[in-house]
């Protein structure tokens, strides 16, 4: 099972855009969910509850009152447990034919694998990722720079990107995006700084990550 975590805001219809590009390009039999990563407060619950009733692989998660992005990824992975996670915004949509497949022939036996999927909004990664960190992304870091934590110390192990997969779309001038730029650009500089105070931990982390790598492989 492919488990995809999409934090969305009062976008129902991007949403559904972004949902419905991957039932039309996905490989049959090879299965797969989307889980909304969504505000208690959200204003359109129940525009997304007519595009879950409408797509049978995708449900929904609250997540509390405008939580960072690290927070929704963090809270809801201990519910899932599927063996391939992926990470994306609902501003992109899928182009790849048979994008499952290639996210499939991607995986590594071991789940120590993360792969880019043409676009920097959107990621896979093996289960063996988040049970070596304990997290998805860095709780210390809300939003900016929290995806770029696991990139960096995964990405030392030299693995392939998924290329041509996702597109991103110009974000556009509505209600999310404003909060972003009112609230949520606000984290930037905290962020910034908990990520250049992780350096030495990340090190540590590749590291380790190599040695399990390599002791697995035995």
């Amino acid at each position: 099972m492919i488990t995809i975590l999409t934090p969305t805001r009062d976008r129902a219809v991007m949403f559904e855009r972004l949902v419905k590009s991957l039932i039309e390009n996905q490989e049959d039999g090879i299965p797969w969910e989307l889980i909304a990563l969504m505000d208690d407060d959200d204003p359109a619950i129940s525009e997304y509850d007519k595009v879950i009733e409408r797509y049978g692989n995708v449900r929904r998660h609250l997540c509390g009152v405008h939580p960072m992005q690290s927070t929704k990824y963090n809270l809801i992975a201990p519910m899932v447990d599927s063996e391939i996670f992926g990470c994306c915004d609902d501003d992109i949509v899928c182009e790849a034919k048979g994008w499952n497949r290639m996210v499939i022939d991607r995986a590594e036996p071991d789940g120590l694998w993360l792969a880019n999927a043409g676009t920097g909004e959107a990621f896979f990664f093996g289960r063996g990722v988040y049970e070596f960190f304990g997290w998805i992304t860095p709780p210390q870091i809300g939003h900016y720079w929290a995806i770029t934590w696991p990139k960096d110390v995964i990405g030392s192990l030299n693995g392939a990107d998924i290329p041509a997969m996702f597109v991103e779309y110009p974000q556009e001038e509505d209600a999310t995006h404003q909060w972003l730029l009112r609230d949520g650009h606000r984290h930037i500089a905290a962020d910034g700084n908990a990520y250049n105070a992780g350096a030495v931990e990340r090190e540590d982390q590749k590291i380790r990550l190599k040695a399990l790598k390599e002791s697995l492989k035995k």
